[in-house]
């Protein structure tokens, strides 16, 4: 009597629409990501090419730094036009860092590093402070901004710029913002004269 079943019932059947890594060619060469420029839509689902270029020979990108906050692969994007799940805080940087007319290219490691694959995170891993140090720039993102932050930011901005005139220094309830603006732009000030 013949087994009813077949080796096909143990061969695990991944959904055609998922993204699958292909392995890296080369131990020396790296994954990165072309960002296509932004639509005017914020919902529109991010659309991303992962394409495998020597290391040596890499072009121009820009490393991005963040943290993972311990966060799960829960936010879908589309790679290569198949689905591959990011963390809320990479969907967030993808949305934020699109350049409006033109892509960009950038090595985050949760999508250029195969997280699945223990071999590609042995390779990869150790050469993260190549991979920062060879990049164009390296980007920091600490986080979705709020308006104290923004305010923060546009005063450093201005003052750097030499512009500051003061009368974007916004307080919050505890009137923490001003406070600090105020401080530092007197201290800052005096270090420019």
């Amino acid at each position: 009597m013949r087994s009813s079943f077949t080796t096909s019932f143990f061969t695990p059947v991944m959904p055609s629409n998922i993204y699958v890594y292909n392995p890296l060619s080369t131990t020396s060469t790296i994954r990165i990501i072309r960002l296509p420029p932004s639509s005017d839509d914020k919902e529109a689902t991010i659309k991303i090419q992962l394409f495998e270029s020597s290391f040596k020979d890499a072009p121009r990108y820009e490393a991005v730094s963040y943290t993972w906050d311990q966060q799960s692969f829960t936010e879908p994007i589309l790679c290569n036009g198949k689905d591959l799940f990011v963390t809320p805080n990479v969907l967030a940087i993808l949305h934020d860092f699109r350049n409006k007319d033109e892509d960009r290219l950038l090595w985050i490691d949760s999508i250029c590093i195969d997280q699945s694959s223990s071999y590609d995170k042995s390779v990869q891993v150790p050469r993260m402070d190549r991979i920062y140090s060879r990049a164009q720039m390296v980007l920091v993102w600490l986080g979705k901004g709020s308006e104290e932050t923004d305010a923060v930011f546009d005063c450093y901005s201005e003052i750097s710029s030499g512009t500051y005139t003061g009368n974007k220094i916004r307080k919050n309830e505890r009137g923490f913002w001003g406070e600090f603006l105020r401080n530092q732009t007197e201290e800052t000030m005096s270090l420019m004269k």
